[in-house]
């Protein structure tokens, strides 16, 4: 009974540590956009002539 216990709680805190890992994934993920985002508008509002732009510019209106 005792073994089966702790069994049971090991599986959880591994669980839980697999999900946690997942959202800090995500976030990471998330902010990682956000700051290619920052950087895309900052250099379009510097240089509207930069060529990377210019590529993201024309694969969004074709």
């Amino acid at each position: 009974m005792k073994n089966k216990t702790l069994n049971f709680r090991e599986n959880r805190i591994f669980s839980y540590n697999r999900l946690n890992k997942i959202g800090f994934g995500i976030s990471v993920i998330f902010l990682a956009l956000l700051l290619a985002l920052l950087i895309v508008t900052y250099f379009f509002q510097r240089d509207s002539d930069i060529m990377i732009f210019k590529a993201l510019n024309t694969a969004i209106t074709h």
